[in-house]
């Protein structure tokens, strides 16, 4: 990294920030230049995959998936089992087939171009079905059709380079036919064809056998395409046990502590509970005494129907028993032992999943859930829960706005990175355990937010950079191509500019290691018993909301160490003490900026900027119009409110070296027709397609050599003939060129 950048970055915590007040512009961009500021419309058609595309990232992905042996755990990373010494990152989506087998060759072709490695399938059983009884033969089994289809996608996936994530079930469906009571059955929601096993699979072993016949009959199978049963599959590369759902979540919880709705399930709930008091004290004479300030009339370790907690009873500082605040701290002691009890519960669950996947045959890596607690007392023994596997996941979403799911008239979640570093998305990484490779399985920054096109950066060089993530699966893909507008007005889909349209700047990066990963910055270590204390021992409450996860409260480590250097977590007996290093030394708080350890980072959250300065890949993100920042490489002039704007050098060599060099400039984006409030916090018009991008104005100056060719460059990464006006090394993007690319030759 250029060091006369370093040392100007890390002298930011004294005030001497790379931010300059002026805007320095070629004589040419002195006047107003017709259509500089007029916001152009994207219409995208089917890529033709042109060997001229200085986007295409092919040959950064290895073909086939699994040519290099088993994905496997060593230590925080992942590495193949034929290359134990070389750690691997995944960056991905998660998406669905295309219909027709052509699509979704070009949807393979089409992934791989912008750098995806790795597709999650959410769920596999919606794709699937159910198991279903030959009437002919009583023997079980899948929808040969429906399975057909799935095998042959998943050759072509596997042929192209992606590996895949198997998310199984949201919920798994039970039928009579599983074997279930029928009082018992009838007990469970309605789901389809059969009733939602969702929250009661986690204590009932029953359904936990259900789950595993499904998913074991499935692993066994061959598939015709590749002639592997996917049990002996390596481009099956991890395995899920189900996709959001844990013992502590609200659901089953609150439903059970209620125990109107599912009285039979709340009953061996309660008989488990009062069987492990049993266990644990003995006597009643030493349950009272362990609970003293916090008994209920009728514990007794001889009674079945005891008191249970619901997760919203879960306070940092002890049960809660609503409003006016009453938060019972004496009682902590209690509800500890029941978090313990679900603990022990929940963590026996994956264990045994664990052995049994590995019992099969299969060497890939196993995942418990992303799933959260419903409240901070009990997060912490929740994560402990997910360490019994190889490896922890988690999901988040901010953004988007009143139509939830889809883009509609109305109130705008309208917030930005920019104000906080390290929240929002980036906040989940507080999960990060010390030795376990982490992954996001899903998140994104929802439409109509105006500034996602910080989201993909941030968590490319914040979140899979200096953490040292492990794999990323943006929600969600499905298309073979670019989609027109606010594709079907959804609030998740990757297939537009502001995600799929900066993935090759982001994963070339990410597979040619430009951002370095950041030594410890905090290492939270707690012992199992800290963590059944009945309170929040970590200090970490990210368990509000369902979808959007926000770090609240008085935390013991702040989410702007997010922006210093890596943040971990472990619970385990006979972890080492706790260690940070001293944040002052990183984060000047009364000028608002953040540097990372590693000097190639930089937050300046009091002017709502991020700079990117490695020798190698650089960026200016954020609220950056009127400023002039120095990068190593480049001086970079803004003169649009809201950017992205990322210099990747295609030949790997420094920056100031690079003689093939792609500029990615993403700002805002609207459909044709679509207002705003003032503020941007209502949307007034939805609009219609095309999209309209906003252009990034700036004046960019790159350091060394001279500068030989300035394009434009189309959305499928092939250079226009027109040249980019330029004075020596000086040049103007903006919106005459209606594009978001840019090639640079020297």
């Amino acid at each position: 990294m250029n060091a006369t950048w370093q040392t100007t970055v890390l002298l930011a915590a004294v005030g001497a920030f790379v931010l300059g007040g002026g805007v320095s512009e070629p004589a040419f961009a002195a006047e107003q230049v017709k259509g500089a500021d007029t916001w152009f419309p994207i219409m995208p058609d089917d890529d033709w995959f042109m060997e001229e595309s200085i986007i295409d990232m092919t040959d950064l992905v290895h073909k086939p998936a699994g040519k290099h042996g088993f994905l496997r755990r060593r230590g925080k990373d992942f590495v193949f089992s034929q290359q134990p010494d070389e750690p691997v990152k995944f960056w991905g989506t998660v998406a669905a087939p295309c219909g027709r087998v052509d699509l979704q060759e070009q949807q393979a072709r089409f992934y791989v171009k912008h750098g995806i490695n790795m597709l999650r399938k959410h769920t596999v059983q919606a794709e699937i079905g159910l198991l279903v009884t030959d009437p002919s033969t009583g023997k079980r089994g899948f929808d040969a059709e429906r399975l057909d289809k799935f095998d042959k996608w998943f050759s072509i996936l596997k042929e192209h380079g992606i590996y895949m994530t198997w998310s199984c079930f949201y919920p798994h469906v039970v039928t009579p036919d599983d074997g279930y009571p029928y009082e018992l059955l009838l007990e469970l929601p309605e789901r389809g064809d059969g009733f939602s096993t969702s929250g009661f699979v986690n204590f009932v072993p029953a359904l936990q056998n259900a789950e595993w016949e499904w998913q074991k009959t499935l692993l066994l199978h061959e598939n015709p395409y590749t002639a592997l049963r996917y049990v002996d599959e390596p481009a099956l590369a991890i395995v899920e046990v189900h996709n959001e759902d844990c013992i502590f979540w609200h659901s089953p919880l609150n439903t059970l502590a209620a125990g109107e709705n599912c009285p039979q399930h709340t009953a061996l709930l309660k008989r488990m509970w009062m069987a492990w008091l049993q266990n644990k004290y003995k006597t009643d004479e030493a349950l009272h005494r362990a609970w003293m300030f916090g008994k209920h009339d009728g514990d007794s370790v001889t009674n079945p129907d005891m008191y249970i907690y619901g997760a919203w009873q879960f306070y940092a500082e002890g049960p809660y028993y609503g409003p006016p605040v009453n938060v019972k701290t004496g009682e902590k002691k209690r509800m500890g032992d029941y978090v313990q009890f679900l603990a022990e519960l929940q963590r026996s669950y994956y264990q045994r999943r664990y052995a049994r996947l590995r019992e099969l045959g299969y060497k890939g890596c196993i995942l418990s859930t992303a799933w959260k607690a419903g409240g901070p007392s009990a997060d912490p023994a929740n994560l402990w829960c997910d360490d019994a596997m190889d490896l922890i996941t988690r999901h988040n979403y901010c953004g988007g706005g009143v139509g939830g799911h889809d883009i509609r008239r109305g109130k705008v979640n309208n917030g930005s990175h920019m104000d906080q570093p390290g929240s929002m998305l980036l906040s989940i990484g507080l999960y990060q355990v010390e030795d376990k490779p982490f992954i996001v399985t899903e998140w994104t920054q929802k439409p109509p937010n105006q500034w996602k096109a910080e989201a993909a950066p941030l968590f490319a060089f914040y979140g899979m950079g200096l953490q040292g993530w492990d794999g990323s699966y943006h929600f969600a893909g499905s298309r073979p191509r670019m989609g027109s507008g606010w594709p079907s007005e959804r609030s998740y889909v990757t297939e537009t500019p502001h995600y799929l349209g900066q993935f090759p700047a982001l994963t070339f990066a990410l597979y040619k290691g430009h951002i370095k990963e950041a030594p410890i910055a905090a290492a939270r270590r707690l012992k199992p018993a800290q963590v059944f204390g009945g309170i929040d021992a970590l200090s970490q409450d990210i368990t509000g909301g369902y979808d959007e996860k926000v770090a609240r409260g008085n935390l013991a480590t702040p989410p702007e160490v997010l922006g210093i250097g890596r943040v971990t977590v472990k619970i385990a007996d006979g972890v080492p003490a706790a260690q940070k290093v001293d944040w002052a030394q990183y984060w000047d708080k009364d000028r608002k900026v953040v540097v990372s350890m590693t000097g190639e980072l930089a937050w300046d959250y009091g002017r709502r900027v991020v700079l990117v300065g490695s020798e190698k890949t650089q960026a200016v993100i954020g609220f950056a119009g009127g400023g002039q920042f120095e990068l190593p490489g480049a001086t970079v002039a803004v003169r649009t409110p809201f950017v992205s704007l990322i210099f990747t050098p295609l030949d790997d060599l420094p920056l100031v070296e690079s003689k093939h060099i792609l500029i990615t400039a993403m700002a805002r984006d609207r459909q044709t027709d679509t207002k705003y409030n003032e503020d941007g916090t209502e949307l007034v018009e939805i609009g219609m397609p095309p999209l309209l991008l906003e252009p990034v104005q700036a004046t960019i100056t790159l350091k060394g050599a001279d500068v030989t060719s300035v394009k434009s460059v189309d959305i499928y990464g092939v250079p226009k003939k027109r040249q980019v006006q330029r004075e020596g090394n000086t040049f103007d993007i903006d919106g005459r060129y209606k594009c978001y690319y840019y090639e640079v030759k020297r």
